[in-house]
């Protein structure tokens, strides 16, 4: 019998590994090399940076390429010996589905335990540290965040256009300040001018000249018959603290936020976390353990589906891994959505997956066992 575990826990192993390399190049890096020449070519990002976001970035993909590779590996190898007839034979021998099936489901188990070690520690110190690279990329090089005749939208509440750039000197300028709604409240235009770093290295500081300020009524924006000209200047400085970029890189999401500090808010009382709500906590610690079991459920479900479905073709079992982890993540993106909805407990929507395939893998193994 442990010549059979060593024969189905290599096999799966070895595909689970060749299927993690596959989508973690093609799904991952993939668009992370994509992103990465547009920095080095339109920002002048340097590439120990772009190396440095690449690492941080791993961890976290791994948190859906495991998974979805062991689900992969599993449909594809006991989908062939099941065509094989493999499993029938180790029937006829007197030895369960069960029994047999054992190390995968071992396998799952040890997957998930190191997933959820990786959404409990490493994800959150990984993102934290890829946040405060950006800020001192912004800090150090910040014209890099501007592009010739795009418009930047990584600043809270202000959209930046940039006709054209040489350097650090930008012509053409164009600043939304916009309210709430995304309604542009504050317009200033600058013909020309610079970007640099306040003394604090807490703010990006914009030197214009020839500027002039457009302002739109606050309760009437689209009005444009209420636009009124405010201040003209041969030379001003507009302020932008580095916290209102990209949603405030110096402030800390639950996501940054390891498992225990996690677990230490919760039992605070609301006063002393105001701005992060109970909701929301459940709804990261859920996430956390969640996705960290999504390899033992695909195990489960896997097993009973790949012997079914007895296929030695390699895009059938790809399209069914596609299939059950499409159906998966959307429990997850849908959890994302409502986090801070305490009506729609999405707490415990991230665990609908887990427990779905539980009982309909559960189910299919005792009626395949029975056979």
């Amino acid at each position: 019998m442990l010549l059979i575990d060593r024969y189905i826990s290599g096999s799966v192993l070895t595909a689970t590994l060749y299927a993690v390399l596959v989508l973690s190049v093609v799904l991952v890096f993939g668009n992370v090399f994509k992103e990465a020449l547009d920095l080095l070519i339109n920002r002048n990002v340097p590439a120990r940076y772009l190396l440095f976001f690449m690492a941080c970035v791993l961890p976290f993909s791994l948190t859906f390429t495991v998974p979805w590779g062991f689900l992969t590996a599993t449909l594809l190898i006991l989908g062939r010996m099941s065509a094989d007839h493999e499993t029938v034979a180790l029937r006829a021998c007197g030895i369960s589905l069960v029994r047999t099936f054992l190390p995968v489901i071992a396998g799952g188990l040890v997957l998930s335990l190191f997933c959820i070690w990786l959404n409990a520690s490493v994800n959150p110190r990984a993102e934290l540290a890829m946040r405060r690279s950006l800020a001192d990329m912004a800090r150090s090089n910040p014209d890099s965040l501007f592009v010739a005749g795009e418009i930047t939208d990584d600043f809270g509440g202000k959209k930046i256009y940039i006709q054209s750039k040489n350097g650090d000197w930008l012509s053409g300028i164009t600043i939304f300040e916009e309210n709430e709604e995304g309604m542009p409240t504050t317009i200033v235009r600058a013909t020309h001018g610079s970007v640099g770093v306040s003394p604090d290295r807490e703010s990006l500081v914009l030197h214009l000249w020839n500027a002039r300020a457009e302002l739109r009524d606050s309760e009437e924006p689209k009005d444009i018959s209420k636009i009124r000209y405010g201040t003209s200047a041969k030379q001003m400085t507009a302020s932008i603290p580095l916290g209102d970029l990209a949603g405030g890189l110096l402030s800390r999401p639950l996501r940054t936020y390891t498992l225990p500090e996690l677990l230490r808010f919760l039992s605070e009382s609301p006063e002393d976390k105001p701005a992060h709500s109970r909701t929301g906590l459940l709804t990261e610690v859920s996430k956390r353990f969640s996705l960290g079991f999504a390899s033992l459920a695909f195990a489960i479900v896997a097993v009973p589906l790949g012997i079914v479905a007895q296929r030695r073709e390699t895009s059938a079992g790809f399209g069914m891994s596609l299939a059950v982890a499409f159906s998966y993540f959307a429990f997850v993106e849908l959890a994302h959505t409502l986090r801070d909805n305490s009506a729609a407990y999405p707490y415990l929507i991230l665990w609908i997956p887990n427990i779905l395939a539980l009982v309909i893998g559960g189910w299919m193994f005792i009626r395949l066992d029975r056979r």
